[in-house]
């Protein structure tokens, strides 16, 4: 028989851990086999849930009395827990009901064709809620939402396609002036955060090449190069961020006592005249068996041969391995 997790508190269980999915209150819940059980890891409270859906409480606790929309699991006080698999679930429920669809017409349908049917509408509902909850200045729902996206999608997925997106997104609604200066701060602050725990997770590569990433003085916009050195972890590239608003002299100094073979650089908001000096700086600071790879919508024209710049975050890895091969003029970093 399994254990009584059902009258454990969730703070008690350890980390990892399998915990079987008995409810304290099972009248409030669908039915789940005996032997099914999740990780305590990919648990979240309602709180969490509710920020990162956009759903409320009401409307929650109802489709929960009358659809069986419940918890995954609770514990001995009745509060309610949800692993990544309800939280997908939930979500789709509520982008395809915000699309017009009866939640009654929902529920008995897979996941994949709830989606289907929001996506029909709303390719991404996540970088529209999640601006919504910027336009709001909701730090609680913009910090679950981009946590729990990390989580579901991977890194890997979330700097190649989501965040591109919520990028432009951000922009055009910045241009438009119906994103708040606060609004667009708190949502660089949590993804520089959580962006950061990503990359600090990633396991090293034993004997693999090191590369640092970082940005140059006066350079504040740090995004570009925290997912360059994500993507050439994926590479199985041993990457640092060395951090933003770096003089090239220092830049080049960390990158000769670490033995790096790469140095990526992100360029947004510099001037031209300043980065390209920067950039020479830097490229005459550092021998020529390291490359320096440069990136970002403020890439400054005619550079040097011996700067490569990037096309996409694709295959960094490549370049801390010896490739010297200038992929092109598209930067993207």
């Amino acid at each position: 028989m399994p254990p009584p997790w059902g009258k454990v508190d969730l703070a008690d269980i350890g980390q990892p851990q399998e915990v079987y999915l008995q409810s304290s209150r099972p009248r409030h819940r669908k039915e789940i086999s005996s032997d099914a059980m999740i990780n305590a890891d990919d648990l979240i409270p309602l709180r969490e849930l509710l920020a990162a859906t956009g759903l409320n409480r009401r409307t929650l606790f109802s489709w929960e009395r009358r659809h069986e929309v419940a918890p995954d699991w609770r514990d001995h006080a009745g509060n309610r827990f949800y692993s990544l698999q309800s939280l997908r679930r939930i979500r789709a429920l509520k982008a395809a009901s915000d699309a017009g669809h009866r939640i009654g017409n929902l529920v008995d349908k897979s996941v994949a064709e709830i989606e289907g049917l929001a996506l029909a509408c709303d390719p991404d509902p996540f970088v529209p809620y999640l601006l919504t909850a910027a336009q709001e200045m909701d730090m609680a729902r913009i910090d679950a939402m981009i946590r729990l996206r990390l989580r579901q999608e991977g890194a890997a997925c979330f700097i190649r396609q989501t965040f591109p997106t919520l990028m432009q997104a951000m922009g055009a609604r910045w241009e438009a002036r119906a994103l708040p200066a606060a609004g667009e701060h708190l949502v660089s602050a949590a993804l520089t955060r959580h962006l950061l725990a990503a990359l600090s997770a990633m396991p090293d590569t034993p004997g693999g090449p090191v590369a640092i990433a970082a940005t140059l003085s006066g350079e504040q916009h740090e995004f570009g190069a925290i997912c360059a050195a994500i993507a050439a972890r994926l590479d199985g590239i041993n990457s640092i961020y060395l951090g933003g608003s770096l003089p090239p002299r220092d830049i080049a100094a960390v990158a000769l006592a670490l033995y790096a073979k790469l140095v990526m650089v992100s360029v947004v908001f510099c001037e031209d005249a300043d980065a390209r000096g920067m950039l020479c700086i830097l490229r005459e600071h550092l021998p020529a068996d390291i490359n320096l790879l440069v990136g970002g919508r403020g890439v400054p024209a005619a550079l040097p041969e011996t700067i490569l710049i990037a096309q996409d975050m694709t295959h960094i890895g490549r370049f801390a391995k010896g490739d010297n091969t200038n992929p092109g003029p598209f930067p993207s970093l």
